[in-house]
Order: structure tokens, then sequence, then C-alpha cells
């Protein structure tokens, strides 16, 4: 069995370890990896950095959020959540892509704007689930959802939506599409 003498030195060392571990890492690795890692609640001089990395996330997070992205040809989902039953809803909408790569009517051919003036048709499909992953399986791993998501940039913009969308459900908070 271990002596507190012992231990003592094993948790110095540990210390010792991660401090070293922690500026060996800092000179290799960018900062917007090192945002990422994980608080430990011994670290209490890490406050500061603490801050400082939420502000770091922050701002990657609105500038990946402010990037052009291709819009997927086979439609866009509206993303809602359901208080009431508890549920995840995403209706799909189809749209044509004009050449300056724009969401368009595909009945019209008007650019479709983004200030809520359009007047939706009607869905083309319409889904829902009590979690994110649940409805994600449904629109990209069913018979029903076929074809109506044909880019990764898309399926990976509606996990994050639907991983949103069901924390505001936990959370019993208002939930906004980015």
């Amino acid at each position: 069995m271990a002596t507190t003498a012992t231990m003592a030195t094993r948790v110095a060392s540990a210390r010792c370890h991660r401090a070293f571990a922690r500026r060996v890492l800092a000179s290799h690795v960018p900062r917007r990896v090192r945002v990422f890692r994980a608080r430990r609640d011994d670290d209490d001089d890490d406050d500061a950095d603490d801050a400082s990395d939420e502000k770091t996330r922050t701002s990657v997070d609105t500038e990946l959020s402010n990037r052009w992205i291709d819009l997927d040809p086979a439609g866009y989902f509206l993303v809602k959540v359901d208080h009431a039953t508890r549920t995840i809803e995403a209706a799909h909408f189809e749209n044509a892509i004009d050449d300056a790569g724009r969401a368009c009517d595909p009945v019209t051919g008007e650019v479709i704007p983004c200030d809520g003036s359009y007047r939706k048709p009607a869905a083309s499909a319409t889904f829902a689930g009590r979690t994110a992953k649940e409805i994600s399986v449904k629109i990209l791993e069913t018979e029903e959802g076929e074809g109506l998501c044909t880019m990764l940039v898309h399926a990976n913009y509606l996990g994050r939506e639907f991983q949103r969308a069901e924390a505001c459900l936990r959370e019993g908070t208002e939930y906004v599409q980015d």
C-alpha cells in the first residue's frame, strides 16, 4: 500500500507532467486546436485561459457560420422544435439554384429571401424525431428520405442543427435555425 508521502509525490509528478505537456503542446499545436482541450477542476490557474478559449470558440463559430456553402440542389430543410410533443421536426422544401448559387422558387424562379417574407409552398416531405440521431437516421438512412440531402456539407449542417435542436428541447429553450 502506498504511503501518504508516496501519494503526494505521485500527485505532484502528475501535475508536473500536465504542465510540461501543456508547454510542449502549446508550441506545436495551433491555437484553434488547443481551444478544445478538456478542462480540469484542479487547474485553478486556467480561468483566464478558459475565458480566452470561450471567446476563441465563439469567434471561430461565428466565422464558420458566415462562410459560403453551396446549396443542395435537392432542396432545403426547415427545422423546428415542438415542445408540446417533445419532438424535433424537419420539413423539406424543393428549390432551384441560380447561376449565382442562390436558392430560387422552383416554380417562379425568384430568389427566396431570408427575411421570412417568402410564402413557402407545401413541404415535399416532413420528418419528426425525439432525438437528433433519430431524425437524422430517418432523413439520411431510410427510403423516405432518399435523395432529399445529396451533399455532405448539407448532411453535416443538418446534424449540427439537429444537435442544437435536441439541446433546446432538453433545456426547454427556444430553437432558432442557423
